[in-house]
């Protein structure tokens, strides 16, 4: 399989003097789901789809349940989970309360597996 590709073209709309530039962008085939990963893990597996289905959803109400904790949470071969926040910034420390939280995101690090993973030489196709 190779990763398809697009060249793209864009404007550059903070110095509209400045020439525009061309660049290439990763695009995606399809959207894999949970439904599709749990029969594919099924077929390679002595575990069947609804068994690997329940473990997704536990595992998923586990982490949001050590994140809202402020934990958190490492997934050794999948990697690294943490919570982070979008704030508004105060001019005085004063000022800086729960109410500067503009909203919450989840922080992914990779692991040391896929890390070294990314580093391969991937084949591209132009799409």
């Amino acid at each position: 399989m190779a990763l398809p590709y697009v060249i793209s073209h864009r404007k550059n709309s903070l110095h509209p003097n400045k020439e525009s530039q061309y660049f290439l962008k990763l695009v995606q085939n399809n959207l894999v789901d949970l439904d599709h990963i749990c029969k594919e893990i099924e077929k390679e597996s002595t575990l069947t789809a609804p068994d690997i289905y329940a473990v997704a959803v536990a595992l998923q109400n586990k982490i949001m349940e050590h994140l809202a904790n402020g934990n958190s949470v490492n997934l050794d071969f999948l990697g690294k989970f943490s919570m982070g926040a979008k704030t508004k910034a105060c001019t005085e420390k004063e000022l800086v309360t729960a109410k500067s939280i503009v909203k919450f995101h989840i922080n992914y690090q990779p692991s040391a597996k896929t890390k070294k993973w990314l580093k391969q030489d991937f084949v591209l196709k132009k799409k």
